[in-house]
């Protein structure tokens, strides 16, 4: 690969293998497939799915050890066109030769004199046509806005006093993730969870291997609870103004007013939980 043609991704290999880490180091560490490490290193970024691109480069960076906010806004200026080459070029850019040339082309054309002298008159028929179609235009526009008002109103009742259901998460777009460990009890794990705040919110805690409910609520000011748990499990989360306890450590949560979820595994020393937020 030329000079010109080196972008923010090309070292990304030579920097792994020059740290000795494989391809299978990476998909072990961060859980993501081969294919879609190989994509990242090749630039071939349109063979990854479009909502984890970021998710997977910021994980794939934390994994060889490079700046994760330096790549993700080198990836931003690539996928909108500018591709930050590593070496400057005196070659004037494209976009800038064809701005010149319409200038250049609207410079000769010079200024068209008329001798002759035009009256514009509006027509009173024509602008009465014109204040007719404008009122109805208007009384349209206000009829199909109180529609939706109401229409919004309604769903948004409903929504309100409908409980959460995990097909409900799949809907949203992931904007990012993190990862926390928590202490493991030698009997039984306690999730609790208490809110301060009137705000709207909802929970649902379910077993990760059956699916069964722990619990499914809508969730009121001052409302508590905890439940034990000794397998797998997960919970979701309306928003995240919420405390929420895993074993006596409250869980931080990065944004607070996202749609969350959490997936809680337990291993032979302690928690894994995985945090994912929801745009």
């Amino acid at each position: 690969m030329s000079e010109e043609e080196k972008y923010f991704y090309s070292d990304f290999k030579d920097i792994r293998e020059s740290k000795n880490i494989t391809i299978e180091d990476i998909v072990k560490k961060t859980k993501i497939q081969m294919q879609y490490i190989d994509a990242i290193e090749k630039g071939n970024f349109q063979d990854l799915p479009p909502v984890y691109i970021r998710l997977f480069l910021k994980s794939y960076c934390k994994t060889i050890d490079l700046d994760e906010h330096k790549i993700l806004i080198q990836y931003s200026d690539y996928i909108k066109g500018n591709k930050t080459n590593t070496n400057t070029s005196n070659k004037t850019p494209k976009f800038i030769e064809n701005k010149n040339k319409i200038n250049n082309k609207n410079s000769d054309v010079g200024s068209i004199s008329d001798n002759k002298n035009y009256s514009y008159f509006i027509q009173p028929q024509k602008l009465l046509s014109f204040i007719f179609a404008l009122l109805l235009i208007s009384i349209a526009w206000i009829t199909i806005a109180k529609i939706s008002e109401r229409n919004h109103e309604k769903y948004q009742t409903i929504f309100d006093n409908t409980k959460l259901d995990w097909e409900y998460f799949n809907k949203l777009a992931l904007i990012d993730s993190q990862n926390i460990n928590a202490k493991l009890n030698s009997g039984k794990n306690i999730i609790k969870y208490e809110t301060s705040k009137n705000i709207k919110n909802k929970i649902i805690i379910s077993s990760s291997s059956d699916e069964r409910l722990l619990e499914n609520r809508i969730l009121n000011e001052n409302d508590q609870e905890e439940k034990s748990f000794a397998g797998n499990i997960k919970f979701g989360i309306l928003n995240g103004e919420i405390n929420l306890f895993i074993n006596g450590e409250k869980i931080d949560f990065m944004y607070g007013d996202k749609t969350i979820t959490g997936d809680v595994k337990i291993n032979e020393e302690q928690l894994d939980i995985t945090i994912k937020y929801f745009e």
